[in-house]
């Protein structure tokens, strides 16, 4: 068995080489690997699946989280305080 830190190294790992193949995989294809929408939604290719068709991860929508007043304690920086 894994140790917590070995195993979250390994699934790190394992992530960060999926999406080194999907972007191969992507520029070769002339698929979009990262876009940003007007509306400030982003799409971002994470993967491909097990049929090598893309997997894309994206955003949450800000006007919900502006609902539920989620913008008063997050700032539009992406890192600090």
């Amino acid at each position: 068995m894994l140790l917590p830190w070995k195993k979250f190294a390994y699934l790190k790992t394992q992530a960060e080489l999926k999406k080194a193949q999907a972007d191969e995989v992507a520029r070769q294809k002339g698929w979009i690997i990262k876009k940003t929408f007007e509306d400030g939604r982003t799409i971002e290719l994470k993967e491909l699946d097990r049929k090598g068709k893309p997997v894309y991860v994206s955003t949450a929508n800000l006007n919900a989280a502006k609902t539920v007043s989620t913008n008063k304690v997050w700032t539009r920086r992406r890192f600090g305080a």
